[in-house]
């Protein structure tokens, strides 16, 4: 399918080209300017869809599509290069954590990274599949994301957010960045407590964008099964590739959404009866 998808949108222009002029005579006029200005178009829409050196979106969108079903192996073909999990910090005490200049004994101790609650909309704490509270990053408000992403939703929006959501990834809250150090490079630092906080944002945010827990669940298990995570620990009911556990969080995270979104509409709704 993708294939057939990458022909067409970059097919078109010369296509069109073969309907309205002569193979033997060159378009003139009006038609040439016609023509060139659908390659243009092309080469715009195609630049675009690239919107990393290792991934392109072209071949593979379709309006109206989930990443359920046939797309999701598609989506997942940049998570072919190396992990970051072959080359991460999974302890600042042994290695070195370089922040903005400053060395951190503990991932935890960094600014942004430390470690807050994430609490239901009645002040409670969230609780993960352990049934423990779930804590994350305290520069990290998943509602805000949430909102900011809802503000600007467009057909791209889902494909673009999955991308970001990779190991590694703009929105991969149990990953930060170290400085790009000599002999070291930019590495990943680990804070496996905020596994969970990770896990439920990914249901909360692609949640807020229309994703049903089976396109996560699919779209996870694809990533896992070509990139390869490390579980030792027992796996999710069809999706040989995830944690159960990992399921499970996604789970909490769209179920906290559509929790806010219900509290947040009975509170407009008693706002406009005694206003």
């Amino acid at each position: 399918m993708g294939r057939v998808l990458q022909n067409e949108c970059f097919t078109m222009g010369s296509e069109g080209t073969d309907k309205v002029a002569p193979s033997n005579a060159p378009p003139a006029g009006a038609e040439a300017e016609r023509i060139a200005q659908i390659a243009n178009e092309n080469q715009i829409g195609a630049q675009k869809l690239r919107f990393t050196p290792e991934f392109e979106l072209a071949s593979l969108i379709v309006p109206g599509l989930t990443v359920d079903g046939a797309i999701a192996p598609d989506m997942v073909r940049p998570y072919l290069q190396k992990s970051v999990e072959d080359n991460q910090i999974s302890d600042c005490s042994k290695e070195a954590c370089v922040v903005n200049g400053k060395r951190y004994a503990s991932s935890t101790d960094i600014p942004g990274n430390r470690p807050k609650p994430l609490l239901h909309s009645d002040g409670t704490a969230v609780l993960g599949p352990d049934g423990k509270p779930v804590v994350g990053p305290d520069g990290i408000d998943i509602e805000k994301i949430a909102a900011e992403l809802r503000a600007h939703k467009n057909w791209l929006s889902l494909y673009e957010t999955l991308y970001k959501f990779r190991h590694g990834g703009e929105l991969d809250f149990q990953r930060r960045m170290t400085d790009d150090l000599p002999g070291q490079g930019a590495r990943a630092i680990f804070t496996k407590e905020y596994q969970n906080f990770a896990n439920i944002a990914v249901g909360y945010i692609l949640g807020a964008l229309g994703a049903t827990l089976k396109d996560i669940g699919h779209y996870a298990d694809k990533y896992c099964g070509i990139r390869g995570c490390h579980y030792n620990e027992p796996r999710a009911k069809g999706y040989p590739n995830i944690a159960d556990r990992q399921y499970r969080d996604y789970e909490i995270g769209l179920q906290l959404w559509v929790e806010k979104q219900t509290d947040m509409a009975v509170a407009d709704a008693s706002g406009s009866r005694h206003s």
